[in-house]
């Protein structure tokens, strides 16, 4: 593994890399090449970055699996959240089943508003996710400074298209995954750099593990029809994602449950998204008229984003003559 932590394999000349022959025909055996790959691949970062390594760690199966691979270098689990997000106890837990040091950060509501605010004018852009990213890296970045390697589990939903439905051919998968990368594997994304600018004290800290080629060109050797697994907690027919990446995990120690929890990004566990509902339920509160037949504090997102919409229309010199 010769490329540098901080790395964006879309911008390469040569992009994309060609198509790889479909030989791994197992969520198993996916799993466990995962897992091998993610024990070198967290090796190799921390070894070329001095002081004690971070893992962000959240709720989910990402950041786990590489807290798992990163446990036996004694990292510290730092995990963001507002409110009574419950990412706080599932991420806990992680750490403790791991025996390594966890530093919970919370945040205010007001303060993730504000940081929020400080994120869009930063990086240019209203893009909720990114947006959330940002302002979990805020409030962590004191925990981050004059430590280690940073590990956060960027790119896996990349590699093996989580999140999405599944698709019914190899050819779907492949394009699926290189369009994904193509869109957050550059350092033209707005905001893409957010952790190397507000986070640890020194250039180069920053990995984002999964987002790398060699996992891209192993993931995308995998038969599309084991990426995905019927899951039976749910509604009937519903599918649950990035499989082999679930088996590398469980094999790599994460508890079951976390292991095969259905996935949440961490920007809706953290809460972070409910304190920036709750600062766009403020705006609508304030606009002309909502008070006559709304109740922005109380509505639902979807009549909150209605009426931020239909306030952006209002008439700067108030209503026109009738």
């Amino acid at each position: 593994m010769t490329e540098r932590l901080f790395d964006y394999p879309a911008d390469a000349p040569d992009w994309p890399p060609p198509r790889p022959r479909v030989d791994i025909h197992t969520a198993e055996a996916a799993g466990k090449l995962i897992a091998d790959w993610l024990r070198a691949r967290v090796a190799d970062s921390i070894a070329r970055t001095p002081g004690r390594p971070v893992v962000l760690l959240s709720s989910g199966v990402d950041s786990s699996a590489v807290l798992a691979a990163a446990a036996p270098w004694d990292p510290v689990a730092v995990t963001v959240l507002t409110g009574d997000a419950p990412a706080d106890a599932d991420a806990g837990d992680v750490a403790r089943h791991f025996d390594v040091a966890h530093e919970p950060v919370s945040v205010s509501f007001r303060e993730a508003k504000d940081h929020a605010a400080a994120a869009v004018a930063m990086t240019g852009t209203a893009d909720p996710w990114i947006i959330g990213k940002a302002v979990a890296i805020m409030a962590a970045a004191p925990r981050l400074r004059g430590r280690g390697a940073v590990l956060t589990g960027e790119g896996a939903d990349v590699v093996t298209m989580g999140g999405d439905a599944p698709v019914h051919s190899q050819g779907a998968f492949d394009s699926g995954v290189l369009a994904e990368a193509g869109r957050y594997w550059t350092a033209r994304r707005p905001g893409v750099d957010i952790g190397e600018v507000v986070g640890p004290d020194a250039p180069g800290r920053w990995c984002r593990v999964m987002q790398h080629l060699d996992l891209l060109a192993l993931t995308r050797r995998i038969d599309h029809r084991v990426m995905w697994r019927d899951d039976d907690t749910r509604d009937p027919g519903t599918a649950l994602d990035k499989v082999p990446l679930r088996i590398a995990a469980a094999g790599l120690g994460v508890p079951h449950r976390t292991a095969w929890r259905p996935k949440s990004p961490f920007q809706k566990s953290s809460g972070i998204l409910d304190a920036m509902l709750d600062a766009a339920r403020e705006r609508a509160a304030e606009a002309p008229g909502s008070e006559w037949a709304v109740r922005p504090a109380r509505e639902s997102p979807e009549l909150t984003a209605v009426t931020l919409w239909l306030a952006g229309h209002l008439p700067p010199d108030g209503p026109r003559d009738q």
